[in-house]
């Protein structure tokens, strides 16, 4: 299984790679317009959301402005140190932890340092030993990054399993629910063979995948 998405992992990012940043941008806008297009999240009030790396990535800036603009709650991922809040591994080499932080406005993210290994714009964030995720809110869509994604919902991140151990997390501190989650991505990180990512047992399916101007409602297989 491991070998398979390793596999995966590379011929993505062969791919990927290739795409010149104007592409990329262009691509950022169809994906922030494309969301407008999905009823269920005309009324949202909180958004999980992530800045994408500085290469290699669907921008998401643009869907980060839109949602500033329609006053919608953004809160950012800071990851965090799990030794620093006294916390256990949930995954394999698991090392750190996804903490959401509000971001007020747009000013304030062009602010945020670059940090950590993918090199990410970050929210601060007060250092405490408190319980991880015990002060983030109840979101009512969560946008997930992710290295390709099918139709049906199945995604493959890059390995480190932070947002797996955060929708884990997400679920103990909310009776067991979820957001709405939204895969977003650029058209070439869409297969159409499942099997090319694998599900693990803790792996949750998507309700939503966005690539370019494509909106797949994963429940039915269809685009809307």
């Amino acid at each position: 299984m491991q070998a398979i998405k390793r596999k995966t992992r590379n011929e993505i990012a062969t791919i990927v790679s290739s795409i010149e940043v104007s592409q990329l941008n262009e691509y950022g806008k169809l994906v922030a317009n494309a969301i407008n297009t999905i009823p269920q999240l005309n009324s949202i009030k909180s958004v999980g959301l992530y800045l994408n790396m500085p290469t290699g990535e669907l921008p998401t800036d643009y869907l980060l402005k839109n949602c500033f603009d329609k006053n919608i709650n953004v809160y950012l991922p800071r990851v965090e140190n799990l030794k620093t809040h006294n916390d256990n591994s949930r995954f394999n080499k698991q090392w750190g932890c996804l903490h959401f932080i509000k971001s007020n406005s747009w000013n304030d993210v062009l602010n945020y340092t670059p940090r950590g290994r993918y090199n990410l714009r970050e929210p601060p964030y007060e250092i405490s030993n408190d319980l991880l995720l015990s002060s983030n809110p109840s979101l009512d869509v969560l946008f997930l990054p992710g290295v390709a994604f099918t139709p049906s919902g199945r995604r493959l991140g890059h390995g480190a399993g932070f947002y797996d151990d955060f929708l884990a997390r997400y679920r103990l501190l909310n009776n067991n629910k979820l957001p709405i989650l939204v895969g977003v991505s650029l058209p070439h990180q869409i297969l159409f063979d499942s099997e090319k990512i694998p599900l693990e047992e803790h792996d949750v399916l998507l309700d939503y995948v966005v690539a370019g101007d494509k909106v797949y409602s994963c429940k039915d297989y269809t685009t809307v």
